[in-house]
């Protein structure tokens, strides 16, 4: 065999949890990997909570500052073993899933320690299956407001550039000021020493200031004794991918559920084949021009509530009828009342587009706004309309909706709603 042929052996690559009492955190064996590995990635504050136990100045230390993933990526392509210093438990909101996408050729060992989240719910003597566990970190302000607005309990791990005030003060922004009140409100700082808790109205929770890392807890008003539940309501609660609690998922809402400019309202049946093609998913962001009601969105980030959704409605009346179809419905995501076209401030990339109306005579602008691939559905009242997108995107239906209706002699007709256009296919630019 040609040696050049020969497959180099993985390198070794250990990621380690830090938080509490770090002293007694460490194993012989993992005294050892630390020793014995040159390579380090880590940051400032966590270095600084092992110099007293460990010596690195024979160490070539790189840190997470400035920016996070391209840290990461340039760590990744040293030829030797590796040590990252991470926070709590790595697997959980943590490093662990950028670290596998980008040392994916690494046999990757991890030791986590123990979760801050279940330390803040353990302290208040809360269950916690069936909680929404939400991080700040590196994710757009809307979604983690959203998340928090449709989950009656909640963990957000609060960093200092968005401390539980700031994010208090935006939902208070957003949402029913009510629905707000009406929980309890906690907060875990000083989590690397002794941890401390204390409780907020949502009203002194805006007035607060916490600087640090902390957990917000945000728990129902009150929880119910063992004499007034049912067995079953005992159980825990099953959960899904996202760590949002299973609820009952709905497509295509009743038509007085929203408030329309004169019934001017996308039909539940057209709206749940809409959503179907959208390829909804947690994380991705979605633009949506022509927002109208505002329908769609809303029940598109209620089956994916950590989505980015992103509305922008010309028609003033329209746009007040999307911010109170909004609240009424209980999410959060970002509108804009206006054109897209005139929108100058730096937008992110769309992972899909929904076309609600407008001219299409400026497609290739908002197609640049896509990633490649991008999943595109336009929904149109006109023919004309939706032949042109359709050439775009290869793919078109038309929709007809015949609803029953009893006469007063008791006979049951049809009657015809106005056909509607779908076209849907992926932006492939060229």
């Amino acid at each position: 065999m040609n040696p050049s042929n020969r497959q180099k052996p993985a390198l070794n690559l250990t990621v380690i949890g830090l938080m509490n009492n770090t002293e007694n955190r460490f194993d012989s064996n993992l005294q050892s990997i630390i020793k014995n590995t040159s390579l380090i990635l880590t940051s400032k504050y966590n270095l600084s909570k092992l110099t007293n136990q460990f010596d690195f100045s024979d160490k070539q230390v790189h840190y997470f500052d400035p920016d996070y993933f391209k840290a990461l990526e340039a760590f990744s392509k040293f030829e030797s073993d590796k040590i990252i210093f991470a926070s709590g438990d790595p697997g959980y909101f943590g490093a662990l899933r950028s670290v596998k996408h980008y040392f994916f050729d690494h046999n990757i060992s991890c030791y986590p320690a123990d979760s801050s989240v279940s330390l803040a719910f353990s302290l208040l003597a809360e269950p916690w299956d069936d909680a929404t566990v939400i991080s700040t970190l590196g994710r757009p302000l809307f979604p983690v407001m959203n998340a928090v607005a449709q989950s009656p309990k909640s963990a957000v791990l609060c960093t200092k550039n968005l401390p539980p005030n700031e994010l208090a003060e935006q939902l208070a922004k957003q949402c029913d000021f009510k629905l707000l009140s009406n929980r309890r409100y906690f907060v875990m700082s000083n989590l690397d020493n002794d941890p401390i808790v204390t409780k907020y109205t949502f009203k002194t929770l805006i007035a607060s200031k916490v600087t640090t890392d902390s957990i917000l807890l945000i728990l129902p008003k009150s929880s119910p004794s063992n004499k007034n539940v049912t067995d079953s309501q005992l159980l825990p609660k099953p959960q899904i991918a996202s760590n949002l609690p299973l609820k009952q998922i709905v497509f295509g809402e009743s038509i007085d559920a929203y408030k329309a400019v004169r019934s001017m309202i996308t039909k539940p049946e057209v709206r749940a084949i809409v959503l179907s093609k959208l390829n909804l998913d947690n994380g991705k962001n979605l633009l949506e021009i022509g927002a109208g009601s505002g329908s769609i969105s809303i029940e598109a980030i209620k089956l994916a509530p950590l989505m980015r959704v992103i509305s922008f409605e010309r028609d003033s009346v329209a746009y007040a009828n999307l911010r109170q179809n909004m609240k009424n419905h209980n999410v959060v995501f970002e509108t804009h009342l206006g054109d897209f076209y005139d929108y100058k401030e730096k937008l992110p990339k769309a992972d899909a587009i929904l076309i609600g109306g407008g001219k299409l005579e400026r497609l290739n602008r908002l197609f640049k706004h896509a990633n490649p691939g991008a999943t595109v559905v336009g929904v149109f009242a006109s023919l004309d309309r939706a032949q042109k997108l359709a050439k775009m995107l290869g793919n078109l239906i038309q929709v007809n909706i015949n609803a029953g209706k009893f006469f007063a002699d008791d006979t049951l007709h049809l009657t015809a709603h106005n056909p509607v256009f779908i076209v849907w296919g992926q932006n492939n630019p060229t």
